[in-house]
């Protein structure tokens, strides 16, 4: 089978950078420098409100844990844990990063029980026993479940292994030394984690697998319930400035979808078709949606709205043609004015299948006649910020202009089809299911233009030498784990993909450490580096109870503390983990389709 490429545009300001990308099942994409999360502050509303949703999880996670055979317990009081999940089930405990893991949930008190699942309980023994004599680590109760061979087991066993867990922390790896591995990396890391996300991903609730609550997304509209929905959008094409471009939204009866569809052209100086959806036409509301409206009094007459203040972002569920189409909310009377925000489409999806955007509140941009509306005078960037609790439509663009006001460098005249299952609020929660991966996962299968572009990224021995494929069946348990919110209706389980470079056991003489060392973060894999075992646990513990890791896959590594270029003494290090995790892209749900990994590319 053919590596399948995609072409990523990444642009900041006026400079323009091409690259390829290799495989993934996540088609993400650096947002322009107008549209990104460093263009401003997020919106106070939105930080608490992330700080209530993890209130809430606090409250309504279960403390009770599923009892096992081979129980090893470390608690020798009944002192409560600082953080509020229940039960942490950590994949691969015995391993050196899993026991890192093990101490970290302890001494940090970040759950009330861990279910350590390993090959053999006498690697724990030990360990364990030793824990009991530090007060420090005797506070959380470890139940160790001696599973064999995680490959040989089968979605039921799996099912029973997380029952009951309130979150899931995958350390597995395949393991080997010079003399090859011990266990396959396309058995483990690869089909074992695909069948435990299969698990979770079903919509039956048999597994007791409390990832979500209910109000942690509502839909706005719901394009299944009817041709009722896309019949409340409108059309406003370009003809309103003499183009010719021509849409419309109908419902297709085949897949219970909205369907955005037309042809634009440049002709009569257009380029752009766009249909709205006012929220004075989803009277009554529940027909076209669960999101309540609210009116509101605007000169003395009485306005509907969408009141999503209490969300965090537009989650739009969605198939498309490979296209960069741009989401328009409005929430003022004035004609000319809305926020917008782009997403690209996949061109490549199975059958049936959909992807799902996440756009947060704080990255739309104010956008007038075309323009971003800048601020002026001020240390902002943008004039204003949107205002979730007043949205009075909802639109859907395909436009020759990009979000900064300029062409759209990918914007091709000619028919385009947008397929929309529903639009969502959605609320960023903490990650339930963390997974420990690898970086340079991707590079084996990097297209010849992206190997000459990062030759020494491209040459590490890892990349070179691809062991059993290792990095291809890792990277296929990445996609896995992906799909996890795209499966079902309440968008999943939330979930990080953290991609650790070299793990440093402590004896690396020249490595900073724990004491000297700051973490930094990238995405693109394009990371190389080496992190403390030691801080990485650290971090995927912390990961359990920050919503800025929402969905994300990136990578991490550990440097020593260097200046900021002001030379004001400021670096990396005075950001806190969620102003780091902030600058990172979210990822792009999709269904999960088969891949066989090629040979790697020399």
């Amino acid at each position: 089978m053919q590596v399948r490429r995609s072409v990523a545009l990444e642009y900041f300001g006026i400079v323009t950078m091409f690259v390829v990308s290799g495989h993934t099942t996540v088609k993400s994409f650096r947002k322009p420098l107008v549209g990104s999360r460093y263009a401003g502050a997020p919106l106070e509303r939105r930080l608490w409100n992330k700080r209530k949703c993890a209130r809430l999880w606090m409250q309504q996670t279960s403390s009770a844990g599923t009892a096992g055979t081979g129980t090893a317990d470390a608690s020798s009081t009944d002192s409560k844990p600082t953080a509020g999940v229940g039960t942490v089930a950590v994949f691969g405990a015995s391993g050196r990063t899993g026991k890192q893991l093990l101490r970290q949930l302890c001494s940090q008190r970040a759950c009330r029980q861990v279910r350590a699942i390993v090959r053999d309980a006498s690697r724990l023994r030990n360990e364990l026993a030793s824990w009991k004599q530090d007060p420090s680590l005797n506070g959380v109760h470890v139940d160790v479940r001696a599973v064999g061979d995680l490959t040989r087991l089968d979605s039921n066993a799996l099912s029973e292994l997380v029952r009951g867990v309130d979150a899931i922390i995958w350390s597995a790896g395949a393991s080997g030394g010079r003399d090859g591995f011990q266990t396959s990396p396309a058995a483990l890391d690869e089909a074992t984690l695909q069948r435990l996300c299969s698990v979770l991903a079903t919509e039956s609730t048999a597994n007791g697998v409390t990832f979500r609550s209910p109000d942690e997304m509502v839909r706005v509209l719901d394009f299944g319930r009817g041709p009722l929905v896309p019949a409340a959008f409108t059309a406003v094409d370009d003809v309103i400035m003499g183009g010719q471009s021509k849409s419309s939204f109908h419902f297709d009866s085949n897949d219970s979808v909205g369907l955005f569809t037309g042809l634009v052209t440049t002709d009569g100086g257009g380029g752009f078709c766009h249909v709205r959806c006012d929220a004075s036409a989803v009277m009554p509301a529940e027909r076209f949606g669960d999101a309540p409206l609210v009116n509101v009094d605007e000169n003395g007459r009485s306005v509907p709205h969408w009141d999503l203040a209490a969300y965090d972002g537009i989650a739009l569920v969605v198939r498309g043609d490979g296209r960069r189409y741009k989401v328009n909310l409005k929430t003022s009377s004035e004609p000319e004015l809305v926020f917008q925000q782009e997403f690209v489409t996949s061109d490549d999806l199975p059958p049936g299948t959909f992807e799902t955007h996440f756009l947060p509140f704080a990255d739309f941009v104010p956008v007038r006649r075309g323009e971003p509306v800048y601020s002026t005078g001020s240390a902002q960037l943008y004039a204003m910020k949107l205002d979730p609790n007043r949205i009075r439509s909802v639109g859907l663009v395909y436009s020759k202009v990009a979000i900064g006001g300029g062409p759209a460098i990918d914007f091709r005249p000619g028919r385009f089809h947008l397929a929309c299952r529903r639009i969502c609020a959605y609320r960023q929660v903490p990650p339930r299911f963390l997974a420990l991966s690898s970086a340079a996962v991707t590079r084996p299968y990097w297209p010849p233009l992206k190997r000459q572009a990062y030759p020494e990224l491209a040459q590490v021995p890892i990349v070179k030498l691809n062991p059993a494929g290792v990095l291809g069946h890792k990277l296929a348990g990445e996609d896995a784990v992906r799909t996890l919110v795209s499966h079902r209706s309440s968008l999943g389980a939330p979930y990080a993909i953290v991609r650790a470079v070299g793990l440093n056991d402590g004896d690396d003489p020249d490595f900073p450490g724990a004491a000297q060392g700051e973490l930094r973060f990238g995405q693109g894999d394009l990371m190389v580096g080496k992190i403390s075992r030691t801080v990485l646990a650290e971090l995927l513990v912390n990961l359990l109870n920050e919503p800025e890791g929402f969905c994300k896959t990136f990578e991490v590594k550990q440097e020593p503390k260097t200046m900021s270029r002001n030379g004001t003494g400021a670096s990396a290090a005075t950001l806190s983990l969620a102003e780091k995790l902030r600058q990172l892209r979210t990822d792009v749900a999709r269904a999960l389709k088969p891949w066989n990994p090629p040979p790697s590319l020399s």
